[in-house]
């Protein structure tokens, strides 16, 4: 009986983390149409160089993470491990351009109020993201960790596409309205987690605490002088 509901779990969880990474990508896309993947039916300001290989490098990383949990529920487990060793690399290049198309925004939005502070905030998302990232490399061997962390790794960088969502609503509630948002869908995904296995994996609880409590913190950091002085260093 336990050996079966095991298998049952399994398979919840294949599933439940497939329509996950499934939403992952439509919110990406309802996120970035206007300014990016339909940008030439709406218009606007040409990109840089840039933000165009920003946009590529992201978008073939949410990809990669749809085929490898599609790879998972088909049980091409082989295969899923020979592609991730390939997204090592694009997980590099995520951070790098990550990190330099932080600075650049920065550099751009440092005349504004707050455009110095915010900094902080995106990079640290994209340190948590990163530490993620590399966590589930290390434990890939162990498909209960690496799975929870490679989910978790995705969810944290949802943000950026749900303040771009065309909603009065996003618009209204601004960054703080982002951030509870993007908290809802980790504890939604703590729920599941805690439902289908009776109990709250240690990966899904720190990680997700360490997700919900960055932007606190990183507002409280980019408010601080030294921080904008930091952050002036960076961008000039």
């Amino acid at each position: 009986m336990n050996a079966i509901a095991l298998k049952t779990n399994d398979a919840i969880k294949r599933y439940v983390h497939s329509i996950i990474a499934g939403l992952v990508l439509l919110l990406t896309f309802a996120g970035f149409a206007k300014n990016y993947y339909l940008k030439n039916l709406f218009g606007g300001d040409a990109l840089s160089i840039l933000l165009h290989v920003h946009g590529l490098v992201m978008t073939l990383w949410i990809l990669l993470f749809m085929l490898q949990v599609l790879l998972i529920v088909i049980r091409k487990h082989a295969l899923h491990r020979r592609v991730g060793m390939w997204g090592m690399g694009l997980g590099l290049l995520v951070m790098v351009i990550g990190i330099a198309t932080a600075i650049d925004s920065a550099r751009r939005a440092q005349a504004e109020p707050g455009g110095l502070s915010f900094l902080a905030t995106s990079l640290g998302e994209l340190l948590v993201f990163v530490a993620l990232v590399a966590l589930g490399l290390i434990y890939r061997r162990q498909r209960d960790f690496h799975s929870r962390f490679m989910l978790l790794a995705n969810l944290s960088i949802i943000a950026p596409a749900i303040a771009r969502l065309p909603l009065d609503v996003i618009e209204r509630g601004g960054l703080s309205l982002v951030f509870i948002l993007k908290g809802a869908c980790v504890f939604a995904y703590v729920l599941y987690d805690l439902a289908n296995t009776r109990r709250l994996h240690p990966v899904t609880a720190w990680a997700s605490l360490l997700i919900i409590v960055t932007y606190p913190i990183t507002r409280l950091v980019g408010a601080l002088p030294i921080w904008i002085d930091i952050a002036r260093w960076l961008v000039n």
